[in-house]
């Protein structure tokens, strides 16, 4: 457990990803790496509409690039797909497999992250040993108290990375974002991503 939070620190951009906006395999694939390129440095591999045994093709190259780039791979809710590929760990949402089960399955060196939406959702994630949470709760009062009582890292999701000093979550304080298709879909992966780190590191 010590370990995943030093395999955490500093890790401040989050790439939610899937290929349904794609043409194909390798276009998808290039838009990671540019990613990666730019700085991001977790990426979790979400699939909703593909067989396993095309998330598990695609899952291999994508956990070469992460090693390339010393990015962690986390896979969306599948627990047998995050064994297979030997990924960094798993994300998990409320519905899921519950932490301690999965940790008893994927052992104590995995990453194990769970989607929130409350402050007792957060507390109790923290409790049962997560090693981080990610919510799309953007209510200022919600943002200050996970400053405040949350102790392992906690990103929130964004569906673009437009963001300007106005935005709540600049505002906050908060620089750990996990962001969809703000990179995966720009033109250039790269090029975003150093924007959106130039900002939360400011």
């Amino acid at each position: 457990m010590k370990l995943n939070k030093l395999r955490l620190i500093n890790k401040n951009l989050y790439l939610i990803t899937n290929s349904d906006s794609f043409n194909s395999t390798d276009d998808f694939l290039n838009a990671i790496a540019s990613a990666l390129n730019g700085g991001v440095q977790i990426v979790q591999y979400r699939e909703k509409n593909l067989e396993a045994k095309k998330i598990i093709e695609i899952g291999k190259k994508i956990r070469e690039l992460c090693s390339i780039y010393n990015a962690l791979f986390i896979i969306n809710d599948r627990i047998d797909i995050a064994q297979i590929l030997e990924a960094d760990g798993v994300h998990l949402g409320q519905n899921d497999i519950d932490i301690k089960n999965a940790r008893e399955l994927l052992g104590e060196k995995a990453i194990i992250g769970i989607s929130v939406h409350s402050t007792k959702q957060a507390k109790d994630t923290e409790m049962n040993g997560a090693d981080y949470i990610l919510t799309n709760n953007k209510d200022i009062k919600f943002l200050e108290w996970l400053n405040m009582n949350i102790n392992i890292p906690f990103f929130i999701k964004e569906d673009n990375n437009y963001l300007n000093e106005n935005n709540i979550i600049i505002k906050n304080h908060v620089n750990r974002l996990a962001i969809t298709k703000g990179i995966i879909d720009s033109k250039s992966p790269e090029i975003e991503v150093k924007k959106l780190l130039e900002k939360i590191n400011n």
